[in-house]
This record gives C-alpha cells, structure tokens and sequence, in this order.
C-alpha cells in the first residue's frame, strides 16, 4: 500500500512537471468545465495576464478574438488519477496549418489569376484596371489603385463587388487625393512608401483617421471595417499603392491578409513595369519602322536625284564624243556636264554632313568672314537659279551691318543656299526675298528668307525638319530634292548658336523661314547697307576663276602623281601639263615610294587609298627616311577625320576629289609659295 502510494505521488509529480513544461496548451478543469489551472502556453494562447478568472471554458473562450476562435479546436481528456475528478482541456493551435492553406490558395489562386489575364499587349491602365476586378474577387469588398501622376499612365481605378457604390468609390478617389495628411489617404503611403493596416475600424474612428468630412461620409457610404494600404514599388521607387478595404459584415483582414496584400502589390507592381516595357518596346518598334520607312523613302528619293544629273552627264558625254557636233553645242553639252556634276556633288555633300550630324561630329571653323561678299555669293547663286523662272531675287538690310564677323563662312553659306535654294524651286512666279538684321543687343544676325511659292500645310510642317523626310514623298511629286536640306540646315544653325525655323506659311501663298546665328561682330570697323556700293571709286567686279589663263601657273615644276585609276591619272596629267607642269605617274604606294627615292620633286599628289601600300604607309615611309618636300593628300575621303588622319601620318595638306582644274592649280600654286617662304626663312640643312 505504502508502495502504491509512493508510487502514485510520483506519478502525481510528474504528471504535474509535464502539465507545465509542455508547449502544448492544456487547461485543467472541474467535470462542469470550470477553469482551475493553465499552463504558460494556454495562457500565452489565451492572452490573458494576471490571476485565474473564475470563468466556465466556453466564456473563456469567448473571450478570443472572433477571428482566433474557429481555429482553436478543443480536446477534452479525463485527468489521470488521482485527479481523476477533473478534465484535461487540451487546445489545439490551427492557425499555422490554416495560414499556410490560406497563402497557398492565394499563390495558386489569386496570384496566378493575374498571370492569366495579363496581356503583353495590354495598355498599363487595363493591367491595373484587371487587378483591382481580381482584389474584389478574392481578397476585399473594394480596391483603389492609385499611381504616381508622373508615371504617364493616368492616375488609378477603382472597383467594388457593388457596382452601385462605384461612383462613390470614384468620387472617394478623387477627395482624398487632397488631403495628403490624411492616415487613409493613399497620398500618405505615396509620400513616404510604407503601408498603413488598420484591422478593424469602428464608425466613431473615422473622424481621426480622415479630417475631411467629405471623405468620412463617403467611406462610410461606400463601406469600411478593414484597412490596408500597400505601396507598389519598383526597384525600391514607390510608383503607386493599392488599396484593399472590407466593409461591416466582412471579416477583418488580419496579418496574414497584410502578407497577401504585399504579394498582391509587388505582383502588381511586376505587371505595371512588363506592361510600361512593352509599350516602350511598341513605341521603339514602331519609330524604328517609321524610320526605316523614311529612310527607305530617302534612298529611293536619293537614288532618283543622283540617277537624274548621272544621266544627264553620261548622256551628254556620249554627245560631246559625236564628231558631227558644231563647237557651240559641245560647249553648251560641256557646260551641262559641269552643271548636273556640281549638283551630284553637292547631294553626296549632304549625305556626308547629315552622317556627320547623326554622328554628332560636325565641327565649326570659326574664322573672319566677308559678309558683304557672303551676301554677293548668295545673290549671284540665286539669280543664277531663279534666271529659267519668272522669279525676282532681292536682298534687303534693314540696318548697317558690319563688313566682317566671325563665324563658320562655309556653314553660313551652306544654310542660307539651301534655304534660297528651296525658296526658289518651290516659287514659280513671283519673288524669294532675303532679309538681313542684326540685333543690337546681341551678337547675332538673322536672316529671312521668305518667298510666294506654294506653300506648306500645317500637316507638311510638322515634319519639315526631321532628317530623310519631305513634306511630298510620292512617286508623282513635282519638286526633287533628298529632304536633308533643311534638317541639316537647323542642326547647323543650332551649331552657330542660333536656330532655323518656319515664321509662316500660307498653301499657295509663300512661305517665311528664319535663320538665327551667333557671330561676333566688332563694335567699329567697316559698314555696309547694300551690295551695290563702290569701293576706292570703282564697283568690284567679281571674276569668273574658270576664264583664267593657268597655261604656265605651274611652269616646269615636277610634280609625281600617284594614284591607281587610270581615269584620274588621265584627267590629272591633262589638267596638271595644261598648266606647264611636267608630270610622272606612278600606280600605288610601293612604286611611288620608289620614285621619290630616285627624284626630287617640287610636289607628291598622293591618292590614300591604294593597293599594294596606301598613301599614308607610303608617306610615313618617305619621312621616315627623311624626304622633306611637299606631299598633297588627294582623296575621294573628304570627311574631316580624313583630313586629320592624313596630315598626322605627314602629309602637308588634303584636297578631295572631285576637284576642279582651276581649283586644282590655284591650290598647288598656294601650297607651293607657302612651302618655298618657309624654306626662305628656314632653309634646310
């Protein structure tokens, strides 16, 4: 007896050990379910402080939050002996088991439903628009989405399981957008980046939570028990927030809905930025098409206008070989030959400057210009194009001008020709008139070029200054031309520190272009307010260069050509022993090498591009070994980058080809004297 009464006090403590050593929570009770004694863990379930209350089990339990009670499933035991008068209440936590059921019902579910309706191709405001309808659905009985107004893609939507209370929802929207202090205002959570979450909101509350009275009604209206305001971020930028809310009625969002409502947004978030993707991608795509077309627009244009002249002079070419022909009509052919290849010149110019532009290499050689002679330039090339035409070209100057600036002469010309130009090929009567003024306050000129020719619609002049497009692109247009002239003429302007644009334009009426530019002009020196004025008592007469006699310009020098197209070897030998010169040919740079080595010559005309060895591994040979006279670059290249890459290796100076005859003998005649005053001042030893 005395055995089994050890025993059972040892039993009796160590059931009591475990009673409260254990992690589950246990309750013991009397047979009518009165609380007597809990264990840590059933208190810490219960959240219940201080001492024991003298409570049945079901009014305990009914004092858990109406949210944690279904999920605390009651197990009723007998006590062991000898306290066997009593219950063991065992309560099982199942909240982990349910969350986790929860959360994988909202991945598979919820999550995933926003997978299916997202549409590559949808606009970003159907993307939020779908996943306000999916939060209505599944997770609240309202959403808003709210996002950045900089974001460029319209401020949110809204949406509520009745769709009666939507207009309200609407109107909620737009008031709480102005007043960022409230706590329920999504401005509060756009502002800072954090989610607000209230679990529960009674009606007396509202008035703290929203301080405008406005709002307060329309929550109240539209219906809020439940809060949670999540921000949608992308990469850690907050670009909007969404908000889930739950009316009275509806359970309270707990934690676990905080946790899906976080998924929710970054999946909305995810969505909103594939979604701004492919519109940019759309957007891109759709600009490259549009610039391929005009770029193959542009080549067809460009093939027809080099197509045009290159008839022209091979067909006139094929004249002048007619031995029937009187001298007066091969002249006439000649000077046609001249005129179409000026033109053929001057489209491949515009190619290379427009690439140079798009490169962003073009580059200014601010030097002193002539003005006066500029503007004289000008008029003689207008009225040499406006001669075929019943078109009058005038230059009018509004004030005195200063004789010389400082500015790009070759750039200036290039605009302002292109610009007459124009005028003049789209005036069929009439006149194109050139304004010049200078300002006052600053250094700069403008020049108006206006004209009475037929005009540009508002439509034309939208896309009148994008590079590879014309305002006429069809096959049956009237006018050619490459639709670079004035793209590139504004880059230029810009360049000079001013711009190019369109004043106004009337269809078949005229139009008036200005063109600004930076120039420094000195405050004293020579002035001039028309082109006709009379210097030292005599007018200046401007001389036609081609009418120069060259026969002995270049008198018994000997110059080595060296270049690999017998054409050119040809046309240069012609031009070069026209003019006195006495000429030796050599094919490519290894053999012109050689023939520097075995002569000296005054000047070394050297193509850059040959085979066996080009122009400038033959220059650096050359003065490698010492030769020190003068070696000119003659090159199809004429890009500056050429330019600099041949005097680097050691040239002396760079012409381009195509080159004219007289241009050819005026600059050698120049290089020459420059090079024998050097020698003068510093001879060589």
């Amino acid at each position: 007896m005395a055995g089994r009464i050890q025993l059972s006090e040892i039993e009796a403590e160590m059931w009591k050990h475990i009673f409260f050593a254990t992690h589950l929570p246990i309750l013991i009770t009397t047979r009518d379910e009165r609380v007597l004694q809990w264990n840590d863990s059933a208190r810490n379930l219960l959240a219940f402080e201080g001492e024991i209350p003298d409570h049945t089990l079901d009014q305990l339990l009914a004092l858990l939050n109406p949210s944690l009670r279904p999920l605390i499933r009651v197990q009723k035991v007998l006590a062991p002996a000898p306290y066997s008068e009593h219950l063991l209440i065992y309560l099982h936590d199942t909240r982990e088991n349910y969350y986790r059921e929860r959360l994988l019902t909202f991945y598979a579910t919820t999550l995933k439903s926003l997978d299916r309706n997202f549409d590559l191709t949808a606009c970003c405001h159907s993307v939020i628009t779908t996943t306000a309808q999916v939060a209505v659905e599944n997770m609240a009985d309202w959403c808003r989405v709210d996002l950045r107004e900089n974001l460029g893609v319209g401020p949110g939507t809204v949406a509520h399981k009745h769709e009666a209370l939507l207009p309200l929802l609407k109107e909620l929207q737009e008031v709480s957008f102005e007043n960022a202090d409230d706590v329920l205002s999504p401005l509060e959570v756009l502002r800072s980046g954090t989610s607000v979450f209230h679990e529960q909101i009674l009606p007396e509350m509202l008035p703290m939570l929203s301080v405008s009275p406005r709002a307060s009604a329309l929550f109240t209206k539209v219906g809020l028990r439940s809060y949670i305001c999540m921000p949608i971020k992308q990469n850690g930028d907050t670009i909007g927030c969404v908000t889930l809310a739950r009316a009275p009625g509806s359970a309270n969002f707990d934690a676990v809905d905080a946790m899906m409502a976080e998924e929710f947004a970054n999946k909305l978030a995810v969505n909103i930025e594939r979604a701004l993707l492919y519109k940019n991608l759309a957007e891109m795509k759709n600009a490259a098409e549009a610039a391929n077309r005009a770029k193959t627009n542009f080549i067809a244009n460009v093939s027809h206008e080099i197509r045009t002249p290159l008839g022209a002079i091979v067909g006139f070419s094929d004249l002048l070989t007619n031995s029937t022909s009187t001298l007066a009509e091969r002249q006439d052919w000649a000077s046609k030959v001249r005129t179409n290849s000026t033109y053929l010149l001057r489209i491949i110019d515009d190619i290379l400057d427009i690439s140079k532009v798009e490169a962003g290499k073009v580059e200014l050689e601010i030097s002193e210009v002539d003005l006066r002679e500029l503007l004289r330039e000008l008029s003689l090339f207008a009225e040499s194009r406006a001669s075929s035409k019943d078109v009058q070209f005038e230059v009018a100057i509004d004030t005195e001008l200063p004789r010389y600036i400082k500015s790009d002469a070759t750039r200036l010309s290039q605009i302002l020709s292109n610009l007459i130009g124009n005028a003049i090929k789209f005036t069929s009567s009439g006149f194109v008139r050139l304004n010049v003024s200078k300002s006052e306050a600053l250094q700069s000129l403008s020049f108006e070029i206006s004209d009475t020719g037929i005009g540009i619609s508002p439509a034309q002049a939208g896309i009148l200054f994008q590079p590879f497009t014309q305002a006429d692109a069809s096959h049956t247009r009237q006018f050619g031309g490459t639709g670079l002239g004035l793209a590139l003429s504004r880059t230029l302007a810009r360049r000079l520190g001013g711009d190019l644009v369109l004043m106004n334009s009337e269809i078949g009426k005229g139009s008036s272009f200005r063109v600004t530019v930076d120039c420094i002009c000195p405050e004293k020196g020579p002035r001039f307010a028309n082109l006709a004025e009379v210097e030292s008592g005599q007018k200046i007469k401007i001389m036609d260069v081609t009418s120069l006699d060259f026969s002995t310009a270049l008198q018994e020098r000997e110059i080595l050509l060296v270049e690999d197209s017998s054409d050119i070897q040809a046309l240069l030998k012609r031009f070069l022993e026209g003019a006195g010169a006495r000429i030796s040919i050599a094919g490519n740079g290894e053999e012109g090498v050689r023939a520097a080595r075995q002569k000296s010559y005054d000047v070394i005309l050297m193509d850059v591009q040959m085979p066996v060895k080009d122009g400038c591994q033959a220059v650096m040979e050359l003065r490698a070994e010492g030769y020190t006279n003068l070696i000119v670059a003659l090159t199809a290249n004429a890009m500056k980058e050429e330019r600099d890459r041949c005097l680097a290796a050691g040239f002396d100076a760079h012409l381009s080809k195509p080159i004219r005859r007289h241009d050819l003998i005026q600059k050698l005649m120049g290089y020459l004297g420059q090079f024998e005053r050097k020698l003068e001042i510093s001879p060589l030893v």
